[in-house]
């Protein structure tokens, strides 16, 4: 029994999304990736890649999210595909009567914000949706919104290859089936005599014209690709030793050194007493087949890379390069982990730029934004490699430092406060507060290394600025 709100072309998208044969299959690291890619781009913690069947709607990606597929009764993307050439989006579904009394709102996992874009078929259907859920009410910055647009088109192409290859795949079968068809074709080997019959289109697809191939096994090897005849060889002496009929593919080279992919099958007549006489098979060009296949993985290595890439940049802030406010979470994260399980110190530096809404009043936020860059350039030249610096916000610093103590971190601020207060600023001279915390060992995870750095911060503010205090 249907549920939810259904399209005017409810019939016609049921009908194709049937016809696509996706529903139910298994997970694929593609999709994956891009649900996963989603997620990042848009700062939430779960994306799908959703599929809306008749009751229910399906996850063929999902990031962030236990369930494999729920009722549609409960569904926002049922809502997205009303309108297929819009992103649908739910600022907060608590305030909206359509939502507010979902379970998923109500309950686990507690959804206040979704944005789905649908995905729309070439004949206009759109058969769900990539989409991005949050636990707290938002909206996206039209960045995010492009790119979710960008990636959801990802999937329509990803959609259309799976039907491409359904569609290949039920020509390929009946391709065996029929030796009239263009791209089958026959053969025979007597193994005792070692001749070899082709019939069919067998000739044409190995480059021979009619009658003049030469009858031999030795001949059909010659227009094997020469990176591929012994594998041939061996897998035809499997076929009558092991009785293997596993089918293989292989290159041949035609006339004019065109390289062209053919799948063969065999199987083993035998006499009385069981001795194979002789083998026959089906062959057929699969070169489009294989181009495809590459064509796939060109693009799957594409989005790893695309995905790769907008991590990073998940992690990066715009302005500086240094770590952002999210790269910083997860790099204190793994440094507080590290310093308990080895019983070594973890440092924090805090740093402030001393009056910096002045300068900005006086010259600008542009002037700003440079000087900004430039006490990111002194922070990169006085840490160590091993050091992470991140601007989580406005004019403040952090400094995650390991593998040091307590004199080499207040060694280091001060260096750092040095190089800021002596650099040739353009406009006027810039300086900075800096606040230290250690903690070592279990220490790090009972205490919160930041706000005892900030902490600190805030006396060296109140006691003039330009100076470094401790925790």
């Amino acid at each position: 029994m249907q549920s939810g709100p259904q399209p005017h072309n409810e019939a016609e998208r049921l009908a194709e999304l049937d016809e696509l044969q996706l529903l139910d299959t298994l997970p694929e690291a593609v999709y994956d990736d891009i649900a996963r890619l989603a997620s990042v781009i848009c700062a939430t913690p779960m994306a799908t890649i959703t599929l809306i069947d008749t009751d229910r709607q399906w996850f063929k990606a999902k990031h962030g999210m236990a369930d494999n597929e729920t009722p549609r009764s409960m569904s926002f993307c049922a809502y997205a595909i009303l309108t297929p050439g819009e992103l649908f989006e739910v600022p907060d579904a608590r305030a909206d009567p359509r939502f507010a009394a979902f379970p998923n709102v109500t309950g686990e996992p507690y959804i206040r914000y979704y944005a789905g874009v649908p995905i729309v078929t070439e004949t206009g259907n759109a058969l769900g949706t990539l989409c991005v859920i949050d636990r707290k009410p938002r909206a996206l910055e039209p960045w995010q919104r492009e790119m979710l647009a960008v990636l959801a088109r990802q999937v329509r192409a990803l959609f259309d290859l799976h039907r491409q290859r359904n569609d290949a795949e039920r020509e390929h079968y009946r391709l065996e089936l029929a030796l009239d068809s263009a791209k089958m074709g026959m053969w025979e080997h007597n193994v005792r005599t070692n001749h070899a019959e082709l019939m069919g289109n067998y000739e044409a697809l190995l480059g021979f014209a009619p009658g003049e191939f030469p009858g031999t096994f030795e001949s059909f090897l010659e227009r094997v690709h020469p990176d591929d005849r012994d594998m041939v060889a061996t897998k035809l002496q499997r076929a009558i030793e092991l009785n293997d009929n596993a089918p293989s593919e292989f290159r041949v080279l035609r006339p004019g050194n065109e390289v062209a992919w053919i799948r063969a099958t065999s199987r083993q007549i035998r006499d009385n007493f069981g001795n194979v006489t002789h083998m026959i098979g089906l062959i057929s060009d699969c070169t489009e087949q294989r181009l495809e296949q590459e064509r796939l993985a060109i693009y799957q290595n594409e989005l790893l890379e695309m995905a790769t890439r907008y991590e990073l940049l998940s992690l990066t802030d715009a302005l500086t390069a240094l770590g952002n406010r999210r790269g910083l979470d997860e790099q204190l994260a793994l440094r507080i982990a590290h310093a308990a399980r080895h019983h070594e110190a973890v440092v924090a530096l805090a740093i402030d730029v001393d009056h910096f809404k002045s300068y900005n009043d006086s010259f600008g936020h542009a002037a700003g934004d440079v000087a900004l860059v430039q006490v990111a350039a002194c922070l990169r030249d006085c840490v160590r490699a091993e050091d992470y610096v991140a601007r989580p916000g406005g004019e403040e610093f952090v400094v995650l430092l390991s593998d040091i103590d307590a004199t080499g971190a207040l060694a280091l601020a001060e260096r750092i406060r040095h190089a800021i207060e002596t650099a040739p600023w353009p406009q006027r001279k810039v300086t900075a507060s800096l606040g230290v915390s250690l903690l070592e060992g279990s220490a790090a995870e009972e205490n919160d290394l930041l706000q005892l750095a900030d902490r600190a911060l805030y006396r060296a503010k109140a006691e003039g600025r330009n100076r470094v205090c401790t925790n």
